[in-house]
């Protein structure tokens, strides 16, 4: 399977470690894909700084393919990060040579050859949705957006639509229950602790975490994610997809940086 992650990355700066890791929702998506065999591919705007340098050679080394990355005069986007009893939290970010960032008819061409698209409400890709062949999936993290008009507007673009939740409850059920009506297919909320949740139309199912000894939690919904859709694209059953998921989430909270 080929999957393209397209739009936001960034360098994770923990400020207070002094650490800097190459990031973003699209980018850690492409990595961990690549990671659980598919084939996988990164679109969208890097610096020219030293931060550019880390991402190109970084991605370069797990795999993915980058010929549709650009670097731009300037700098790469920082997220700050704050790392408290493993927990991560974001700070202040920063998109920098990100601002403006807008996919080339170049860029929808090469898009039509993928199994799957993915994107995130801060990627700044909702233009392509609707250019896409019908034959390409696409993937949208809405993360805890819950109340964007734009979701009514995308939904039914949208093969596989992910939140990110607290606990599996009333306003939960509801949210997923209305973007599926709204047209998207599956519809899964991550609960961190708590697991997950997914709505096909027809039945929730659940799903738990797997054990793991919590390091730093950068990356988790990504790394959900791509196991989820390394299943899903397969055609395998959406429980299995869900635990998929939680695996490839538990080996990622178990070492510092997203990867």
């Amino acid at each position: 399977m080929r999957l393209a992650a397209i739009g936001d990355n960034c360098v994770d700066f923990y400020e207070r470690q002094g650490w800097a890791y190459p990031g973003g929702n699209a980018v850690n998506v492409a990595v961990y894909g690549r990671q659980l065999g598919m084939d996988t591919a990164y679109l969208g705007w890097i610096g020219t700084d030293t931060f550019g340098d880390m991402m190109q050679e970084k991605l370069r080394g797990q795999g993915v393919e980058t010929v549709r990355m650009q670097r731009r005069e300037g700098k790469t986007a920082v997220t700050y990060i704050e790392l408290l009893d493993g927990d991560r939290k974001f700070g202040e970010d920063f998109l920098n040579v990100m601002e403006g960032f807008q996919l080339s008819g170049e860029d929808l061409r090469y898009l039509a050859d993928f199994d799957c698209v993915h994107m995130a409400v801060w990627g700044q890709c909702d233009a392509c949705l609707g250019k896409l062949p019908p034959a390409v999936k696409v993937s949208y993290d809405f993360s805890n957006k819950y109340g964007e008009e734009k979701i009514e507007k995308l939904a039914s673009y949208i093969d596989y639509a992910f939140f990110s939740c607290e606990k599996d409850n009333a306003f939960t059920r509801n949210l997923l229950k209305r973007v599926k009506e709204q047209g998207a297919g599956l519809v899964t909320a991550t609960l961190g602790e708590n697991g997950s949740v997914a709505y096909d139309g027809k039945e929730f199912v659940t799903a738990g975490i797997a054990g793991t000894n919590v390091v730093d939690t950068l990356g988790a919904g990504d790394s959900y994610i791509a196991g989820f859709l390394s299943k899903a694209l397969e055609g395998e059953p959406l429980k299995n997809c869900m635990e998929a998921g939680a695996e490839k989430a538990a080996l990622t909270i178990g070492h510092f940086g997203a990867w």
